[in-house]
């Protein structure tokens, strides 16, 4: 079994001298889990 899961913050930056920069984060994780004989094996990732 594979999930996914995204998340997206939009953030805003105050510079001064040139106002606000807009734009945002975002974080993606992967969790992969898999059978095997003497139990279960879990994968994780991530990404940002």
């Amino acid at each position: 079994m594979m999930k996914q899961f995204s998340f997206f913050q939009p953030a805003m930056l105050p510079i001064e001298g040139a106002g606000y920069l807009q734009g945002g984060y975002s974080v993606t994780i992967n969790i992969e889990e898999k059978n095997i004989d003497t139990g279960k094996n879990i994968y994780l990732s991530a990404v940002g």
